[in-house]
């Protein structure tokens, strides 16, 4: 990634505050980049040798006990469909505004280098 130029695919969820959060925080970003959903993705931006690279995550969810609360948890990765590679980020948040953001300076920092 540090010396490709690409499109980064931000992956929609039909969602509206969170495809508003995406939309946002990819606002910031530098590179390259479209927002688009599972369906789209699959089908107009099928081309991986061009859009190689998306952004999205999973979801762990603890369902808690009766005197605890259940939470859940975004854990956001790239993925490399070329190589059929997944790159997750390390850490893990209930607060994925900030983890988009944060997931984002640090590809351009790599891109940077």
């Amino acid at each position: 990634m540090a010396t490709e130029q690409f499109i980064l695919i931000g992956t929609l969820k039909n969602r509206k505050s969170y495809d508003k959060y995406m939309t946002k925080e990819f606002a910031n970003y530098t590179g390259k980049y479209l927002l688009a959903n599972k369906a789209e993705i699959t089908t107009t931006y099928q081309d991986i040798s061009k859009y190689r690279y998306i952004m999205d995550y999973t979801v762990d969810t603890d369902f808690g006990s009766s005197s605890q609360p259940g939470s859940s948890t975004y854990r956001y990765f790239i993925k490399d469909r070329k190589a059929n590679k997944i790159y997750p980020q390390r850490l893990r948040s209930g607060y994925y505004p900030f983890e988009i953001r944060s997931y984002l300076k640090a590809i351009e920092a790599f891109r940077k280098k």
